[in-house]
């Protein structure tokens, strides 16, 4: 069965996710766009060091990941932030309401351990948002972010060339391969 694909690389990771946002709009499934994973995972599969990503483009085999979703990276990111806010709070509560009888020192120890929590939080949220930055500036050191469409017929290509040559790609080509 032969497949055929778009194949997009962006200069911006704001452009790429702009092309993808507009093909979901166009009513692309999701599952029919990927991008390339982080450097490390390509160059584990590869064998060696990724000098370009352009090496990537037309390798069928070649590992993929789904786009970032800019709505779900930020509900990760304040799930970082929250779940140990609210563990350190509620542990502080069950631990004081056991030893201590004051409410106010309660209160000040539950405050206290909320406080810990996020803080460790917003440490896990921060290095979250610096490692995709990592692998996003790793990508464009090599040539720029790769993305790929699935096509499922011509109609399907004319409006995937459409929606992708709107935005600032430095190279967008069709190809196919057979699974």
């Amino acid at each position: 069965m032969t497949i055929r694909e778009a194949v997009a690389v962006f200069e911006t990771e704001a452009e790429m996710l702009q092309a993808v946002d507009e093909l979901g709009s166009a009513g692309f499934d999701r599952s029919e766009i990927s991008v390339l994973p982080a450097v490390d995972a390509v160059e584990k599969q590869l064998g060696h060091k990724l000098k370009s990503i352009r090496e990537t483009e037309d390798d069928p085999e070649i590992a993929r990941s789904i786009p970032l979703d800019m709505p779900s990276f930020g509900d990760a990111q304040g799930v970082l932030i929250g779940a140990p806010a609210y563990v350190g709070a509620i542990s502080m509560a069950i631990a004081s309401a056991v030893i201590i009888d004051s409410y106010l020192m309660i209160a000040l120890l539950v405050a206290t351990g909320g406080a810990l929590g996020a803080l460790v939080g917003y440490f896990l949220a921060r290095w979250l948002k610096r490692s995709h930055q990592k692998r996003v500036r790793q990508q464009l050191d090599r040539g720029g972010l790769v993305l790929w469409v699935h096509l499922r017929d011509k109609q399907h290509e004319k409006n995937v060339t459409e929606i992708l040559s709107r935005h600032m790609t430095s190279d967008l080509h069709m190809h196919n391969f057979s699974d």
